[in-house]
């Protein structure tokens, strides 16, 4: 329920960190990827698509600034493309030793995991909330970020003129049960005391470890005030005139971030940074999950089923038949209500049949 950040949980220390990523790259870089720039030079908001080999990214990403800014969100490196990405695929079963039940998912529409995230100095994400209502993990192998989180409700969505993306990137863009809330504003759209902050060279190459601690605390520090630090494209997002809250925070190296459902956020990268997301499904957040596949599908309150086989308790076992029983419930209510009632069958048995590929995990 709250936005968590978390120690040592996929390395103890800094050196076999750092090594991952360095072994990653070298096995890596010559892999096709896709990205996005950021060009404010030429009309500010206006993101275009690139593709290149990693290795070529990572270059890219060094002459990166705020106004000409490279990002990249990858689903299918990590997933396909080394067997380095296993350790890093999953929490650990010490932090939600019931599983993840988005496993039970039929395979076309289970969120991928890990995802690869990387941008340059001044890159920033989209300002956005995540399909499903899950909860969301990212794992900092390398660099710094600023998280600007706000709380769900009419007002955001109010505020930031949002719109709903549905979920095609792992749905096969047919079976339509989720998505996600998007943004067209950049609360990071203008720099105005941020200006002064270290550049990522000072931070990643002349500072001390002790130095770039206290710098990256006074960019913290700072950012209790965002509206000095940046313009948003909008106004009444920071300072009296808001009618929401927003939480602001540095990410460093080795920190995992735990993003409670329904959080917008938006990310600014203060220098050079990869990272590894996922999601998860357990009992704590399985009511929303549930209830957003129930939302985006029209469903009544009175025909939603499926929820009480996730309630939270001491003796729950994901690996019961049970739990994919009650799963395939609720996706065959969930299509029924989005596509009708023949439509909506006919999906649930494409969904689970073997050339889809139902629920090899």
């Amino acid at each position: 329920k709250r936005v968590t950040l978390l120690k040592n949980v996929f390395f103890d220390n800094s050196e076999d960190r750092e090594r991952w990523v360095e072994d990653f790259f070298e096995e890596c870089k010559g892999m096709e990827v896709a990205y996005q720039v950021r060009d404010d030079s030429k009309e500010a908001g206006v993101v275009e698509t690139y593709e290149s080999t990693l290795g070529g990214f990572v270059e890219r990403s060094y002459d990166s600034c705020h106004d000409s800014s490279v990002f990249l969100l990858d689903e299918d490196v990590l997933c396909e493309g080394t067997e380095l990405a296993k350790p890093l695929s999953t929490l650990p079963a010490s932090l939600w030793p019931e599983g993840d039940l988005f496993d039970h998912f039929p395979k076309a529409i289970r969120p991928k995991k890990p995802c690869l995230v990387m941008g340059g100095e001044g890159a920033r994400s989209s300002l956005h909330v995540d399909p499903y209502s899950w909860t969301g993990w990212n794992y900092l192998l390398e660099g710094s970020k600023i998280w600007t989180f706000f709380p769900p409700g009419p007002c955001a969505e109010a505020l930031f003129n949002a719109t709903r993306i549905q979920s095609s990137s792992w749905d096969l863009g047919k079976f339509n049960i989720s998505a996600g809330w998007q943004s067209p504003v950049d609360i990071y759209e203008q720099k105005k005391g941020s200006k002064t902050w270290p550049s990522a060279m000072d931070l990643g190459m002349e500072m001390s470890e002790e130095e770039r601690e206290v710098a990256l605390s006074r960019i913290e520090e700072a950012c209790k005030r965002m509206g000095d630090e940046f313009k948003p494209s909008a106004p009444g997002v920071f300072g009296p005139a808001s009618n929401t809250q927003s939480i602001t925070f540095v990410q460093r190296a080795g920190e995992l971030l735990l993003i409670p459902p329904r959080w917008w956020h938006q990310t600014y990268y203060i220098e050079p940074s990869v990272a590894v997301a996922g999601q998860y499904l357990n009992t704590n957040c399985a009511e929303e999950v549930a209830n957003h596949i129930f939302d985006w599908c029209g469903v009544d309150e009175a025909n939603r089923v499926g929820i009480s086989g996730f309630e939270r308790n001491g003796d729950f076992d994901s690996s019961t038949p049970e739990v994919d029983e009650r799963i395939r419930d609720l996706l065959r209510t969930a299509l029924v209500g989005q596509h009708g009632e023949k439509a909506g069958l006919e999906l649930l048995e494409v969904l689970y049949s073997p050339q889809i590929g139902a629920n090899d995990a």
